[in-house]
């Protein structure tokens, strides 16, 4: 797969770019998509809705694990959740 290190690895397998799963418009302006500031709201919403969702799910198991999620690529072209 050509990955230097597991921690490249884990950061390209944990994205999700919440566009893909979630009801906003994407329009193309020059090749590059661009989401309404609207739509962009509703996915950083997503966002902290899966990661509440997420911690929900390690609070539940019995062994203490560390993790942190991070939502980011905020702007008008995706917002991409990550967990680590």
């Amino acid at each position: 797969m050509g990955w230097q290190d597991l921690s490249s690895y884990e950061w390209n397998v944990n994205a999700f770019h919440l566009e893909d799963y979630a009801p906003v418009h994407v329009t193309s302006i020059d090749g590059q998509p661009q989401i309404s500031r609207d739509d962009q709201v509703l996915l950083l919403r997503l966002g902290l809705v899966v990661a509440d969702s997420v911690f929900d799910l390690i609070r539940a198991s019995p062994e203490r694990v560390p993790i942190r999620c991070v939502i980011g690529g905020a702007f008008d072209t995706c917002v991409v959740f990550r967990f680590h």
